[in-house]
């Protein structure tokens, strides 16, 4: 069974950590709004619970923007990845760790969205 989540925001590449000037760490906005609305999207369209938390799973990750995917603008593969799996975890599967296969393809659309396909690794 694969479990397809459609999300119609533009995926945004995990920034680097920041330092505040009181010694913490910060990530830079507008990330942690693209985060948490991330977050939301997949907790709205994830009903049955089809997928078992704590087993391995495969994920294939669509990212769609207006730009071509070749051009710099559209982020690296991996960055674009990390907030999507780390934005399922607790609520997917316990753990991104958990991720044993990942494919990720970048793709020029109309509509900048992110669409993203699970399925138990057997």
């Amino acid at each position: 069974m694969v479990v397809e989540f459609k999300i119609p925001i533009e995926a945004k590449p995990t920034p680097r950590p920041r330092i505040a000037k009181s010694g913490g760490m910060y990530l830079p906005a507008p990330y942690p709004t693209y985060f948490k609305d991330l977050q939301n999207y997949i907790k709205g369209q994830y009903f049955n619970k089809e997928i078992d938390p704590e087993q391995p799973v495969e994920v294939l990750i669509e990212v769609c923007k207006r730009t071509n995917p070749a051009y710099v603008t559209f982020g690296d593969a991996d960055n674009l990845a990390k907030g999507i799996l780390d934005a399922m975890t607790g609520i997917v599967y316990k753990n991104d760790s958990l991720v044993t296969k990942l494919t990720i393809e970048k793709i020029q659309d109309k509509y900048p969205c992110i669409n993203i396909y699970i399925s138990q690794d057997t």
